[in-house]
């Protein structure tokens, strides 16, 4: 999230161990030895109608700068705040069915969710979304269409509040989540976050082909090779980064941070995707590092934690970014995307985007979607408390893209991408099956 760097009064204003909605600030600066990368977390407070914990208890960032680093933990603190508030004037109750006759909805069918073999599945929590299943739901907009419209309030509130009744059609994610000074900015960051997610998706689903990215040829006469040259590269730590765009073209970096750490070797992964490809690269490198930290404390706190044979029991992102590392006999399978590489490109070969405003720049990610026949709906969540200093918090929703589980158990196996892009890039010649599809949890944090 981009705001005035030179604004105490702003950060005092969020942060307060009495009347703050983030209780605490620790600052975690670079050390000798260390990528040259700045780690700052917030503690959230308890939020929202029901005093409930936020769902990112801390909230971290990561930047070149103390500032950026602060500003991107105090956007995650702000996604988690405003993500908290459902309100009841807000909220339609019914079916698709019975709200379509009178209102603009989202249709069903386009969510990629569960499929009919996990549905039939003994025990399977999740209902299905069908035109008479009863949901909250709440207005949003529409970035295609370009009008208000419907969408399943599940899909927007952390936590949602739901009815008796009401059908649960599957967990919500933070995915989707953006803040910024202004609407654009807000939308991009969390437009940016699921067209990441839908490309790592697809990509370790279906063990798909990647490029890589060549990391030791960076130049220090490209900005993005003079910042990886300058804050990342130092003795010790090993990155790996891989292209894994897809069909809609926008550059998706995927990278993997190995190092020795007092808890023997460890391995974080982060990815991104920007319209212009070395700034997917440097903000997919940032996130790996930012997980160091984290992924050790998981390790601390799960410790003698081993998964079950079915990985049944790797419940949520803190399992799943720990899971390599812990279990050695596993770390062969992360690192054998080297296996799969089938071309290497330099920094410079990836797409570029001139600097541009942030209003072409969401046109032309909309563009994009739209040609292929996607939705993109938003839905502002700003509080009065949170626009008076000038922020805008929202929620991308993008029902067509491919969402990445938290649960292992209960992955989105219901959408056509899923099936449909390995095909249509190339990849494979026919449409793999289900039960294809890989075995292994997802590394992500």
């Amino acid at each position: 999230m981009r705001t005035n760097e030179d604004s105490p009064s702003w950060v005092e204003q969020l942060v307060s161990a009495r009347i703050g909605i983030g209780h605490a600030i620790t600052r975690t600066p670079s050390r000798a030895g260390e990528p040259r990368v700045h780690l700052c977390s917030v503690e959230a407070a308890p939020l929202g109608p029901l005093n409930s914990l936020p769902p990112r208890r801390n909230c971290g960032g990561a930047g070149l700068t103390p500032e950026e680093a602060l500003r991107s933990a105090l956007g995650e603190l702000l996604e988690g705040y405003c993500a908290s508030f459902m309100e009841p004037k807000n909220i339609l109750f019914g079916t698709y069915r019975q709200l379509r006759n009178h209102h603009e909805v989202i249709e069903p069918e386009r969510f990629a969710l569960f499929s009919d073999r996990q549905y039939a599945r003994p025990g399977f929590p999740f209902q299905r979304f069908s035109d008479d299943a009863p949901l909250s739901w709440v207005w949003g907009y529409s970035l295609v269409r370009r009008k208000p419209i419907l969408l399943p309030a599940s899909r927007v509130y952390m936590p949602c509040l739901t009815r008796p009744g009401e059908a649960d059609i599957g967990h919500t994610l933070s995915t989707g989540l953006g803040a910024g000074p202004s609407r654009e900015r807000a939308i991009l960051s969390g437009l940016y976050e699921c067209l990441e997610r839908d490309a790592f998706t697809l990509f370790w689903m279906n063990d798909l082909p990647v490029r890589r990215i060549d990391l030791r040829g960076a130049s220090r006469a490209t900005p993005a090779g003079r910042v990886f040259l300058e804050h990342l590269a130092v003795p010790g730590h090993e990155y790996r980064a891989y292209d894994i765009t897809h069909d809609l073209g926008v550059p998706t970096t995927y990278t993997i941070l190995s190092c020795q750490t007092f808890q023997g070797p460890l391995h974080v992964v982060g990815a991104a995707s920007r319209l212009d490809g070395s700034q997917a690269t440097l903000k997919a490198l940032l996130e790996a590092v930012q997980g160091k930290p984290y992924v050790l404390w998981q390790l601390q706190r799960h410790a003698g934690w081993k998964p079950a044979a079915d990985f049944s029991n790797v419940t949520d992102f803190s399992l799943s970014c720990m899971l390599y590392t812990a279990v050695r006999e596993l770390t062969p399978h992360l690192l054998g995307i080297d296996q799969r590489v089938s071309a290497e490109l330099t920094l410079d070969a990836l797409p570029r985007w001139e600097p541009t405003d942030a209003t072409t720049e969401l046109e032309e990610l909309v563009r994009r979607l739209e040609a292929q026949g996607y939705e993109a709906l938003v839905v502002d969540l700003t509080t009065p408390d949170i626009r008076s200093l000038g922020l805008t918090v929202v929620r991308v929703v993008t029902p067509e893209l491919q969402p990445l589980h938290a649960d292992h158990r209960w992955p989105f196996l219901g959408g056509k991408r899923l099936y449909e892009v390995p095909v249509r890039i190339g990849a494979r010649a026919e449409r793999v099956k289900e039960e294809q599809l890989s075995r292994y949890p997802h590394p992500f944090p």
